[in-house]
């Protein structure tokens, strides 16, 4: 629990970015970036809890994005 917790920690210090944000950030269009987040290939650092039958906010740190947009020009998807 502590260790999770220091994770998140760390996480809500940086720089958080939307789906939406970084779907612009990494080129590509947002039902990319959910389509890439279901089949399990980019995980959000961060899922906030939603209300209703609408799935939870998710966040990416700018480390995340990087490392996705570096699999992603290299054609490991």
């Amino acid at each position: 629990f502590i260790l999770k917790w220091r994770r998140i920690m760390s996480v809500e210090q940086d720089t958080l970015y939307s789906t939406g944000e970084a779907a612009k950030y990494l080129g590509i269009s947002q039902s990319s970036v959910i389509n890439y987040i279901d089949k399990g290939w980019l995980v959000p650092d961060l899922t906030m809890p939603s209300s209703g039958r609408r799935v939870g906010r998710r966040k990416f740190s700018q480390e995340t994005l990087n490392s996705f947009k570096d699999k992603l020009s290299k054609g490991e998807f």
